[in-house]
């Protein structure tokens, strides 16, 4: 009986001798070869927002596809059986894949939440010995929202008298806004705000004299960008 090591092939040699009664020496020999089995099977999951790049994680927008790619490899030095994916509760059965052979599965999605997909794959070798690995990628999806609300200390005022402005400037989205103005092109506002977090609001006031123009409407307006560059 003999412990396996890692050597392969496993080749062990045997030989007899022995002598007649003249003394005349007899020798024999001979081996037996071992193919030493080493299953191994890996499994990456990439994600991407166009189909074509591909990364760990990605960022995009509510109801926008997120498209999904499982590479399986067989970096074992034996066949492997039964090779099975399990993605999300999914079970994809791909049969048999040689060594250094892999395979790759495509698919999509919308998503309106944040989203980390783990997939893992088993299978086994001829003698039954089992394998398994495990990989993941992740979305983080953004709803942007911007919002502005101005208020007057007066309503009803002469002209000439002085109305006071309180501006809110407001994230309403769940991710950060950048390069954020407020524009009134009536009092010659240009207020930049800059980098606005998810939840975030920003203040200012504004002094006005009014003159003869009634009603007096003013309007104002806010614009920024999420990470994404959209407007």
């Amino acid at each position: 009986e003999h412990i396996l090591g890692d050597e392969d092939p496993f080749i062990n040699e045997i030989e007899a001798e022995g002598y007649d009664i003249l003394g005349k020496h007899y020798s024999s020999n001979d081996s037996f070869s071992i193919d030493i089995l080493n299953p191994s099977i890996s499994v990456e999951k990439y994600v991407s927002d166009d189909n074509s790049t591909w990364s760990k994680s990605i960022t995009i927008h509510s109801g926008d596809n997120a498209y999904w790619k499982i590479v399986v490899t067989n970096d074992g030095d034996c066949i492997l059986y039964n090779v099975t994916i399990n993605d999300g509760g999914n079970n994809i059965n791909i049969g048999s894949i040689a060594p250094n052979e892999s395979k790759t599965i495509y698919w999509h999605d919308s998503y309106a939440n944040d989203f980390t997909n783990v997939v893992n794959v088993s299978a086994h070798d001829v003698l039954g010995m089992y394998v398994y690995d495990e990989s993941s990628a992740s979305i983080h999806v953004i709803s942007a929202g911007l919002s502005i609300e101005k208020k007057g200390n007066v309503s009803i005022a002469h002209a000439g008298n002085i109305v006071n402005y309180t501006i809110y400037v407001n994230n309403t989205g769940n991710d950060t806004l950048y390069n954020v103005w407020a524009n009134d092109s009536k009092l010659g506002i240009n207020k930049y705000i800059g980098t606005l977090s998810a939840g975030e609001s920003f203040v200012f006031y504004v002094e006005h004299i009014l003159g003869d123009e009634d009603p007096f409407i003013n309007e104002i307006e806010a614009e920024g960008y999420d990470i994404l560059g959209k407007h």
